[in-house]
């Protein structure tokens, strides 16, 4: 993370709009967690799927410039991996996959004004690292708000984007990282 070309791209965007373009909710078949005795775990992603700079013109008004960043993010929950603790590890075997529950994913815009020229390495840095700050509040509460409508545990996700929670020295583009484990407090019903 560049620090001074992300303050060189803060200087010339201006925040403009955070709009939800696209999302997909989902119950695995067989699954309703409202009566599930089972905890899950959570597992979150966030990524910068792509940016762009775009010319806006509108009738009567002078041609404006526009640069966009399309997040990606996403949570599912899934049933937790239990070890059996009866053979060692081999090296390089693969840990059994977690059999996912339900997901809830969406792709965010947030459009910037652009005030002047400002370098695409900025442009890039700032998609990278301070995009995704802009899009969390959104996804945080998309993410209440769907969960509740279909019947998941409540989650809470964190106040800091992932993006917050990588090491400063990562380029990565795409982030995955787990919640801090928890277990669904789901009622049980006899």
């Amino acid at each position: 993370m560049d620090k001074t070309l992300i303050r060189a791209a803060q200087d010339g965007l201006a925040i403009v709009d955070v709009v939800l373009r696209s999302s997909r909710c989902e119950l695995v078949d067989g699954f309703d967690p409202r009566y599930s005795r089972t905890g899950l775990d959570v597992q979150v992603m966030q990524r910068v799927a792509s940016s762009q700079v775009l010319e806006i013109e509108a009738p009567d008004q002078p041609p404006r410039r526009l640069f966009r960043v399309f997040v990606s993010v996403g949570i599912r929950w899934v049933s937790p991996v239990v070890a059996t603790g009866k053979r060692k590890k081999k090296a390089g075997a693969a840990e059994p996959a977690p059999e996912v529950r339900a997901t809830i994913e969406a792709t965010f815009a947030a459009d910037y004004r652009m005030k002047g020229e400002v370098d695409k390495t900025a442009l890039d840095e700032f998609a990278l690292y301070n995009a995704p700050f802009n899009v969390w509040p959104f996804w945080r509460e998309y993410v209440s708000t769907q969960g509740n409508r279909m019947g998941l545990p409540r989650t809470v996700m964190p106040l800091q984007c992932l993006s917050a929670m990588k090491a400063a020295s990562s380029a990565d583009v795409e982030t995955t990282a787990p919640l801090p484990r928890r277990r669904s407090r789901t009622p049980s019903h006899q």
